[in-house]
């Protein structure tokens, strides 16, 4: 088995091997998971190592996405959403914003009105 320290393209390799976007850290809970997946950031292929938090819905919080100082291959992200729980769609929705996201930098993002429901 590929570690997920391993270069990004062994472990993408090793995900596409096994049909699978991301692989589990550890067991999720119904308000955070711990997953990594590949993509890129500032020019680089990497492994995200990332934890996702359900902030609630209708929650005041803001949204936001915080990417570590370092890291290579894996970068560390936490990224809190205004969902009422962590499941395999927001999983899958949250790895796509990430890989499609082009103006990711070092720190902390915030983002979306924290008034609107975000898990219609």
């Amino acid at each position: 088995m590929v570690e997920e320290s391993s270069p990004p393209g062994e472990f993408q390799r090793s995900l596409a091997e096994r049909s699978e976007d991301y692989r589990l850290i550890d067991q999720p809970a119904e308000d955070r998971a711990h997953i990594r997946f590949t993509g890129s950031f500032e020019g680089s292929d990497i492994t995200w190592d990332a934890w996702l938090l359900a902030q609630g819905v209708g929650s005041s919080a803001r949204q936001f996405i915080d990417i570590a100082r370092s890291g290579y291959p894996l970068r560390h992200i936490t990224i809190g959403l205004n969902v009422a729980a962590i499941d395999q769609a927001v999983l899958l929705k949250t790895i796509i914003m990430i890989r499609n996201y082009r103006r990711l930098h070092v720190g902390r993002h915030e983002f979306g009105n924290p008034d609107r429901n975000t898990n219609e």
